[in-house]
């Protein structure tokens, strides 16, 4: 059953937030810890207390949010992250850096796979 505004998630719905250090993803990490989620947050470093700081000082966070380490360019690195999750949440990821990071993959390629990529 899904939390109705106001009301407390249950304890048991866990959901992933993708990025949650950010500035916009930090935002809605807090509003789902306010809803009652259990929220498991990917971050590029979770020993980096300095920039995941401020996600271990919200409300609720010490009980309910996890943070594990990912990374767009490293294959598998969000299969942790998103097990046993109802839901993924993504914030809005400007076009151009995902442009670049296929272009850099792509150049990265020996000539005769760049084809099929």
């Amino acid at each position: 059953m899904r939390a109705r505004e106001g009301e407390m998630a249950t304890p048991k719905e866990l959901v992933c937030m993708t990025g949650a250090g950010g500035y916009v993803a930090s935002y809605i990490v807090k509003r789902l810890l306010e809803k009652g989620y259990r929220v498991r947050g990917t971050v590029r470093d979770p020993a980096n207390s300095t920039k995941t700081k401020h996600l271990r000082d919200l409300p609720g966070a010490e009980e309910r949010l996890e943070q594990v380490g990912a990374d767009l360019l490293v294959e598998g690195s969000f299969d942790v992250a998103v097990e046993g999750c109802v839901g993924v949440s993504t914030p809005p990821v400007p076009l151009y850096f995902l442009e670049s990071i296929l272009m850099s993959r792509w150049l990265s390629l020996p000539s005769k796979e760049r084809s099929a990529f």
